[in-house]
């Protein structure tokens, strides 16, 4: 984990950020600082550090698009969304998540379900 992590105006001046809770903003923040070099945190004792009662403040995230849930249940692995983006890494500083293959699937098949619901989309528009 890097000991610097960039915040973007991008995502700080977003509509999405902007209309998250205090508790959820600042979840957001911990979870970005505190990520692997690929985006992916556990954001377990976040929850519990902030005093956080509920998973509230984790479900606006997802809503928003800013997290994703890589685990489910009581597994608060996350990945934060356009994590590269906004956080370069110089090659020879990397360090490879160990979650990679997990989030490598879930990313996938979120991409996957985004195909399909398009297709299906394209597909009604041609039937009508």
């Amino acid at each position: 984990m890097a000991k610097k992590r960039m915040v973007s105006n991008e995502i700080i001046e977003d509509k999405r950020f902007l209309t998250l809770s205090d508790k959820a903003k600042l979840l957001w923040f911990y979870a970005n600082n505190h990520a692997d070099d690929e985006g992916v945190v556990d954001l377990y004792i976040w929850h519990d550090v902030l005093h956080i009662t509920s998973t509230d403040p984790l479900m606006e995230l997802v809503e928003s698009g800013l997290i994703i849930r890589l685990g489910s249940g009581i597994d608060l692995l996350s990945y934060v969304n356009e994590f590269e983006t906004y956080n370069k890494i110089q090659p020879s500083r990397f360090s490879p998540s160990r979650h990679h293959d997990l989030k490598v699937k879930v990313l996938s098949e979120i991409e996957l379900k985004k195909k399909l619901a398009l297709s299906e989309t394209e597909q009604e528009g041609k039937n009508d």
